[in-house]
Order: structure tokens, then sequence, then C-alpha cells
């Protein structure tokens, strides 16, 4: 039941992801994936209007310094952002990185919960990232992201 969201978008929860999946409209869930980020590519790219500078991707970041790419990332348009919980796990079969967190959308302040799952592969970066409301709809599809969290591929060249 998922559906592919078309890019570009102005989305500030997944600017520059390489595809964004939804359920029930972008801003109610997204599921974003980043796939591929090179050594010196940012996460995501910069929101117009914004003129903010993204730090850039190095194959040696640890998942913390991972983590505060995506906060850059999400945080553009001023929207709040922390990380509950960030523990090493496996991703797309390799070893890699989950972090939990909240964000409080800027726009209409809105509790957003996130979950995302990365692995740095080849000194590529690859993560997926989910955030709902944290009203409803992220209890809604967090039992759906999760198996395809632990199913996911990593087909690095």
């Amino acid at each position: 039941a998922w559906n592919r969201f078309e890019l570009p978008f102005p989305l500030s929860v997944a600017p520059g992801a390489s595809e964004v999946w939804t359920q029930d409209g972008i801003t109610l869930d997204a599921l974003a994936f980043f796939v591929g980020i090179e050594q010196g590519k940012t996460l995501g790219t910069v929101i117009p209007g914004t003129n903010k500078k993204l730090p850039q991707f190095r194959s040696t970041m640890t998942p913390g310094e991972i983590v505060e790419l995506y906060e850059q990332m999400v945080t553009q348009d001023g929207s709040a952002f922390a990380l509950k919980r960030v523990a090493p796990g496996r991703f797309g079969g390799q070893p890699g990185f989950r972090f939990e967190h909240t964000i409080t959308r800027k726009s209409d302040n809105v509790l957003l919960k996130g979950v995302a799952q990365g692995a740095v592969v080849k000194d590529k970066l690859y993560l997926v990232a989910f955030t709902a409301p944290a009203i409803y709809y992220f209890d809604r599809h967090a039992p759906q992201v999760e198996p395809l969290l632990a199913s996911a591929e990593i087909r690095a060249p």
C-alpha cells in the first residue's frame, strides 16, 4: 500500500532523497531512501530559500556523526530534532546502525516520530528513514516499516 512520491519536491523531512514512499500523504508519513551517498556529498539537498550549508559525508564517520548529517538536513527549515536512541545494527545484510528520533515540525508544530537504519558500504552511505506524526500515524505504519527495513538489500557495485 506504499505509494512512490514523485521528486523533486520541497519536503523538509527528506529533501533530496533518492526516493520517497507514503501511504496516507507526504505530510502524514514518509519513508525516505538515501542511496549510495558518496564521499564529499551531502545527505539530501538544501531547501530553496534557507541558504544553509549542509555538511559533507565522509566514509569514516561514526553513526553519531551520520545522525548529525541527518539532523542538519531535517532542521534546515527551523524544525527541532531530538535524538532518542542510536545503536549498532545490521542493515542490508551489512554492519550498520539504527537511530530513533523526534522532529517538531516548524511549519505546524506537529511532533513527528522517526526511525532510520543505515550502513556505510564500499565508502557510500545507504540510509532509510521513516517519519510520521507521533499521534496515530507513526504507530499505525511502524509494524509495516520494520519488516521493510529488515528486508532491505544493498547492491553496491
